[in-house]
């Protein structure tokens, strides 16, 4: 599968998670819908690997990239499910734009994969900025800003994550990657469950139960299987680019299919922090071909 095609997947599956997540706490707890999530996408990856007469490689150092990826199956991850009961799925989406800007900062610390130029300073700057608009216009709705917080968090461990796996520069097939996260991640899981007291839902919807499903064979399998297989091919920062096109999209799917209210000042921040990322990525070849002419 070539690189682009994958990218592509990967954005128009991932555009559509946000929804999923909201859709699949319902009628239950998010913790139940996020491990249940996990257990599906563990088993499915196990069955894979299986069938294809392969077991999962363990040799020394290879535990380093499935604890990386493991920072955003469970930590990242956990912090979307629990800032999405007062979260919209196009807020997820829109803050989840900030995953370039970051996953470059962290690359260039971490991986001195590139020195951060003008453009991509200016970039940064202007995500910023659109983020500030979003923030003070959620605290004016009286919006929970403890689940705007914790979405910051998740945007974090995910870039980590990202610059975490392509640190670690061994080569591993993005099945390996993908299903060494998700064991990792499911006992932590059942542990949070038995922390926090969950208990098994009553009943579950149709709609919710639909939703795990997909989140657990296209959100996490395909979707992290294709992921790993773009940062395998690519920079991390490439990869992070991946969320570029996702709020736009996210934010017409919640606004159409669950009814959330796309505020002027949430679609001017998401405006800025996306030019911001045009910027941050193509700046440099704009201010190339402007001295030339």
């Amino acid at each position: 599968m070539s690189v682009p095609a994958a990218f592509i997947a990967t954005v128009l599956i991932w555009a559509t998670t946000p929804l999923a997540i909201k859709w699949s706490a319902v009628d239950t707890d998010f913790i139940f819908s996020a491990s249940s999530r996990m257990g599906l996408s563990a088993t499915v990856c196990v069955l894979i690997l299986l069938l294809l007469g392969r077991s999962l490689p363990w040799r020394n150092g290879v535990w380093r990239v499935y604890v990386a990826a493991a920072i955003g199956f469970y930590g990242a991850l956990m912090c979307v499910y629990w800032a999405a009961q007062s979260q919209t799925s196009g807020m997820i989406s829109v803050l989840f734009g900030l995953t370039p800007l970051m996953t470059s900062a962290l690359a260039c610390y971490l991986l001195q994969e590139q020195s951060l130029s003008m453009n991509k300073v200016t970039g940064m700057l202007l995500g910023f900025v659109g983020l500030l608009i979003i923030f003070f216009a959620e605290l004016g709705t009286g919006s929970s800003l403890w689940g705007f917080m914790v979405l910051l968090v998740a945007v974090f461990l995910h870039a980590l994550s990202t610059v975490a796996v392509k640190r670690s520069a061994i080569e591993l097939n993005p099945l390996d990657v993908t299903a060494g996260g998700l064991l990792i991640s499911l006992p932590l899981y059942l542990l949070s469950w038995w922390f926090l007291g969950a208990s098994l839902p009553d009943e579950i919807s149709l709609r919710a139960t639909s939703a795990i499903l997909y989140l657990a064979i296209f959100g996490s399998v395909i979707g992290f299987l294709l992921y790993f297989y773009v940062l395998r091919h690519s920079s991390a920062s490439q990869a992070g680019l991946i969320p570029l096109l996702t709020p736009v999209i996210a934010l017409w799917l919640g606004s159409q299919f669950n009814s959330e209210e796309v505020t002027w000042q949430t679609l001017l921040g998401t405006f800025l922090i996306l030019f911001g990322l045009c910027l941050h990525q193509w700046g440099a070849r704009l201010f190339v071909t402007h001295q030339k002419a």
